[in-house]
Order: C-alpha cells, then structure tokens, then sequence
C-alpha cells in the first residue's frame, strides 16, 4: 500500500500514480510549502452550489499535504469500484504509523465521514477541518492530539446519482457492517485503521433527513456499558454538554439523536431512543473496541444538495469543540481508555460468577425532555421521556476463553480482522467449560444487508470439555473482549450465528462448534494472529506462526504495537495477509 509523505509536487507525482491524469495536472500549481494564499475547499470556491466530486477530494488533501510537513497520506483499502480509500494523519511533529502515536501519550482522534454517501456534509466538514488543523486556526491542536482522518469511506456510494446513495453500489449499508465486514471498505477500514491505530476517540459524522426531527445538530453515544464504565461516564457527563453548548452557542439547535416511533404524538410515553444496532454500526463498534466514541448527526433536507454551508459548518463546530476538549484533557482521555482497556483484560483473567457480558439490552428512560417535531406540516410540542440509559437483559458469565473446533478456521480468522488474539491448541487438553445445545432458531423472511437474520437461543451445559489439537483458542483476557463476545455469544444480533456462520448447525438439540471455557487449558499453544510492523492485526496460517507458548499467565495477551511490533510471516505487505487473497 502507498504512503504518500508530501514535501513536493514532484513528489506527489511519484506517490499517487493511481490519481487521474487531469487531476495531477492541476496539481502542478500547488505550491511546495503552504502560500499566502489559504488553501480553500472545492465548496468554498463554488460558495457550497456543489458537492464535492470523489477526485476533488483527493487533490485537496495532496495539495494539504504538500503545503504541510504535518500530513502524511496513505491508501489503506480499495472500494468495491476501485477507488483508493485514504487515512489522512494530522500531527506535529509529524506521525506515520501508530506506534509513534502511542508512544508519544498523546490522544488519537479518528474521524470517520462519508459512510453514507448521502451524507456529504461531515466530508465537507472534515476537509475545512484538516485544512484548519494544517494552517488555520486549530494549529495548535495538533500538538496536544493525533488526528486519523477517514475523508470518505464509502466513495462510490458519494459518486452515485445526483447526490450520493447511502448505500455502497452493491446496496450494503457499509455502517451495518462493521462487525461481519462483508464489504471491502469495512474489511479494509476495520484492520488497517482501528484495529492498527487504537485510537482514544472516535467520531463517526453522519446525516439524517427531516422533518419530522426538525433539530439542526445531534449527538449520541455507546449504551453498552456492561463491564468498565470510565469512558460512557467521561464522555455523558463532560465531553457530550461540552460539544452541545459549543453548537448551541453557533446558533445551532441540538437534540440527541433518536428515532421516532410511530404514534409519537398519540402517545407520548413510549419515547424515544437511539435504537439499537448493536456493534453493527461504527458509533457502537468503537465502544466495543474501548474507545470514547460519539456520533455527529447534522439534520439535511432530502435533496442532499440543499443547504450544505449551515449543514457543513455544524459539523465543524463540532469538531473544534470535540477536538479541544480532548487536548485540553489529553492525559485523562488516555488514561481513561487505557485503563478501561486494561480493566477488560483484568476481567477476562478469571472466572467471576459477578460479571456478565451483556447480549441483549433493554433501554431503559433516564429523563423526560421538551420535544418538537413536524407533522403534516406543523410543529408539534411534547414531553418525552429519552431512553438512553441500558440494562442488561440477557447475559452470561464472563468466561476466561472461548474455543472454536478445528474445521472453524474461518471464524478464527474473522475475529483476527478485529484484532483479536487468537492461539492454536498443539495439544488435546481436558477443561471445565460450557457447551451451547441450540433451543431454537427463527430465520428472517428476507434477506438483511446481504444476509438472512436469525434469532438463535440455547441452552448452556456446564461440564468437562475435551478440546482436540488444532482448536482455536479465543481468550477474554484482551480489550477486544467486547467485540468477541459480540461475534461469539449466539444470541448476541450481531454475533456469527446470527449471521449464518454456523449453518450446518441450526438445528434443534444441534451443538454449536463453539464453547465457553472456565479456565485456560495448560497445554502449548501456538500464536497465530500479530501485529505487522504498522500495528494492523496479521493472521498466520497453522504451522507457520515462529513461535509457540503455554495459554497460562506466563503468555500475556499483547495487543500494544508499541510493545509488539511482531510481523505476521504469512504476509505480503504489499498484498496483504495470504489467506486474504
């Protein structure tokens, strides 16, 4: 994959090659460092009467980036049409991979726009805001954070009709798939960029279309706060009023973000709530992942053409605000991921008959709040309650391990993707653990992005398990605990067998090929997943892993790139992991 460090024109020829012939000819004007001139955004030049074009986009951080020793460009993924998908890195002194992030203990910012392509204007946003961080007035910022922008994720969905689709062209919903990574931009953007760059923060921009919400700005959170609780309680009760009275104080009306029930206005009570995705969506896969994590929602007419200066400078604001909070208490955010991180590992080490993974949630109301919104026309005013509180309604003991059998490679190499950990048994071993006996499955009538839903239930048999040589050692000792436990649990929406991972399996009294362990088995295992040299995880196919070691504590869980800069030998950096091709 290309890096792109630009101190040149010349050198941005060399770099970007894949870039339209046009498009690196008007390149040839940028100046080698930035110029008297501010460097404005495509919408600024054509006073926001156009959306910005996928090329435009692309010429404008290559020109940031030759104005600037500050930026560094790389090409992490391809879209399902081919269009190169970029991490733009903001920071001084400047930063190429993530272990120089990690090791200098400031915040890591990751900004994710365009998922939806019917959302322009939080990329319009981000690059008014690059360009700001680079040679405006948030300069300073990038000496307290490290900014990991993702300008457009989903870019053929932006490219499509006559104002971007929210799906990708192969009609997924790119934010529905963080979990599965069925297309090639979450496959991409989920190893090369979160997994790889472990950042502190987490925004995810979106839009949503009006009326009948009718607020300008919105903003939500993770819900899921089984196990630690340090960042759901830093982020609700400093980081989110700290955004909102900065878009207020624009002129701007906010309201969390919601969906409305249908007969809101004859029945008020039943509220109203971010719903549920579960860790499906970017806004709840960061906190899967232990990142402070927010969601920005800027309310667009439904011709996405329409009204993009006030929509766009939203979205900046919030930025700004977001970004400055972070800086400004820089040291509390790292500690406060870093240990809720490290509580997960904490956790994962026993067995607690105290502590639960959550797998389905009740939301539950924490306030009842003035609310307007449009109907036929007119204004309505309401009390609502906002269910944005959760309970868990359906869990399980947090168990030590998980084990896969032998033939359910393909699970233990999805879980890699998210960089989780995962050993090879060399051994049989005999171990305390529980078995899933499926109860019943109920299959969806049609199929949901790309797959047929099922809602699984079992029951769970305590007992000795007999684990066979070659199974797959999945352990809860990580800060990926969360993301496994979502893959893993059956009943979990999201998990693998609820996305049709586990077929040949869904019948009644089947068991399922997947088990929870009480305790570590005490025979060698070998490694299989890693960290190549950026930090991104690397699966090794059995046999080749370089080393082999014993699942007990004397075989940490490591997951810091700083600390672990082991490349996967099964790797072409070039081309990616082997069993991905």
């Amino acid at each position: 994959m290309s890096r792109i460090r630009s101190a040149s024109v010349r050198r941005l020829f060399t770099s970007s090659a894949v870039l339209p012939l046009a498009l690196l000819v008007a390149l040839a004007g940028v100046p080698e460092r930035a110029s008297a001139q501010p460097l404005q955004t495509p919408a600024e030049r054509n006073g926001y009467q156009a959306l910005t074009g996928y090329d435009e986009m692309v010429a404008f951080y290559l020109a940031l980036g030759a104005r600037s020793d500050a930026v560094r460009i790389r090409e992490f993924g391809r879209s399902g049409e081919g269009r190169a998908l970029y991490e733009v890195v903001v920071s001084r002194p400047a930063v190429s991979d993530p272990w120089e992030a990690h090791a200098s203990g400031r915040p890591i910012i990751l900004v994710n726009a365009l998922v939806h392509g019917d959302e322009p204007a939080g990329r319009e946003a981000l690059m008014a805001f690059a360009r700001d961080l680079v040679e405006g007035p948030h300069e300073a910022l990038t000496r307290g954070a490290i900014f990991v922008l993702s300008p457009a994720l989903n870019p053929d969905g932006g490219e499509a009709g006559a104002w971007g689709t929210r799906n990708s062209p192969l009609n997924l919903n790119v934010n529905r798939d963080y979990l599965r990574l069925a297309t090639p931009e979450t496959r991409a953007f989920v190893p090369e960029v979160v997994a790889a760059w472990k950042p502190h923060v987490i925004v995810d921009a979106h839009e949503l279309v009006g009326p009948p919400r009718i607020y300008d700005f919105y903003l939500s959170y993770p819900l899921d706060i089984a196990g630690p609780t340090g960042n759901w309680n830093l982020t609700r009760h400093e980081l989110i009023p700290h955004v909102v009275e900065a878009v207020e104080a624009a002129g701007f009306s906010h309201f969390p973000y919601h969906r409305v029930p249908s007969g809101l206005v004859e029945d008020p009570s039943q509220g109203v709530s971010a719903g549920s995705y579960g860790a499906q969506a970017l806004s709840s896969y960061g906190g899967a992942q232990a990142a402070i994590t927010v969601l920005f929602e800027s309310m667009r007419p439904r011709d996405a053409r329409e009204g993009l200066e006030p929509r766009t400078r939203r979205q900046e604001v919030a930025l700004a605000a977001l970004s400055g909070w972070v800086v400004d208490n820089g040291s509390r955010v790292v500690r406060s991921v870093a240990d809720e991180r490290a509580e997960l590992v904490a956790r994962g080490a026993r067995w607690d008959a105290a502590d639960s993974v959550a797998i389905r949630l009740e939301q539950l109301p924490s306030r009842v709040l003035p609310y307007r919104l449009q109907v036929d026309g007119e204004i309505v005013e309401l009390e609502v309650p906002l269910l944005d509180s959760t309970r868990i309604a359906m869990g399980r003991i947090r168990p030590v391990a998980y084990v896969l059998e032998p033939h359910r490679g393909e699970v233990a190499r999805h879980l890699a993707l998210h960089g989780v950990q995962v050993d090879r048994l060399l051994a049989p071993a005999t171990v305390q653990g529980e078995s899933y006996r499926v109860r019943s499955v109920e299959r969806g009538g049609q199929a949901y992005e790309g797959y047929i839903p099922r809602r699984v239930e079992t029951e769970v048999e305590a007992g000795e398990l007999e684990l066979r040589a070659g199974s797959w050692l999945v352990r809860m000792d990580q800060p990926t605990a969360r993301i496994i436990s979502h893959l893993l649990e059956p009943e979990d929406e999201n998990s693998m067998v609820s996305m049709g991972w586990f077929t040949t399996e869904e019948r009644q009294g089947a068991r399922l090929s997947v088990h929870r362990l009480r305790a570590l088995p005490g025979v060698p295992v070998e490694r299989v997943t890693a960290p190549d040299a950026r930090g991104a995880p690397r699966f090794a196919d059995p046999g080749t892993a370089d080393h082999a070691t014993r699942a007990g504590r004397d075989a940490p869980v490591t997951t810091d790139p700083a600390t672990d800069p082991a490349t996967d030998p099964a790797t072409d950096p070039a081309r990616g992991p082997a069993w991905a091709r």
